[in-house]
């Protein structure tokens, strides 16, 4: 039988950063061109923000499209009567297939968006 301390490792000490920012950076905007110096280009970065917003506006418009679903099937079992098991198999046929399809075009469409911004950003072509 083994103690607790030989069956876990020891316990590590998470710190912050180790550099602190100087008082221009905590105080400053860096979407508005203040960066540290080592920090990417003003084209870099407004690559990065445009990836950023496609995949949520993406992300936005999947779960809008799950919500009106989610809705029409919630109306469709009102409007039909009865109870029991075979009452739900509406939900259940229809709203996991479609959250895997959707989760699966996501990812699909992400991986897209990312190798789009790869090829951008190794081309050199302005964003």
């Amino acid at each position: 039988m083994t103690t607790q301390d030989e069956a876990f490792p020891a316990r590590q000490r998470v710190v912050g950063p180790q550099i602190a920012p100087t008082a221009e950076e905590a105080l400053l905007d860096p979407r508005r061109g203040h960066l540290r110096d080592s920090a990417g280009t003003a084209a870099q970065d407004a690559g990065v923000q445009e990836l950023i917003s496609a995949k949520l506006r993406l992300a936005a418009t999947i779960a809008s499209g799950f919500f009106g679903l989610a809705v029409l099937i919630y109306v469709a079992m009102v409007a039909v009567p009865g109870e029991g098991p075979l009452h739900w198999a509406l939900p259940g046929l229809v709203l996991y297939p479609v959250i895997l399809a959707a989760g699966g075009f996501y990812l699909r469409r992400i991986l897209r968006y990312d190798r789009a911004y790869h090829r951008r950003v190794r081309g050199g072509s302005k964003l």
